[in-house]
């Protein structure tokens, strides 16, 4: 696995698959939040984290 790859798995597909695992009892329950806190590089990228910059 690449870099990229495993910078994507690690920061995009993870919330993607909770989110999936989340949502229909959200749903069942007509209520539900999600709050996703990542990181301040999505502001200003961090120097010499170019894959979780690129990914977030």
């Amino acid at each position: 696995m690449s870099e990229f790859e495993l910078g994507f798995t690690q920061h995009l597909k993870c919330c993607h698959l909770l989110a999936q695992a989340t949502v229909p009892f959200m749903k069942e329950e007509t209520f539900g939040r999600i709050v996703n806190i990542i990181s301040t590089s999505v502001k200003e990228p961090i120097e010499g984290l170019g894959v979780s910059n690129t990914v977030r």
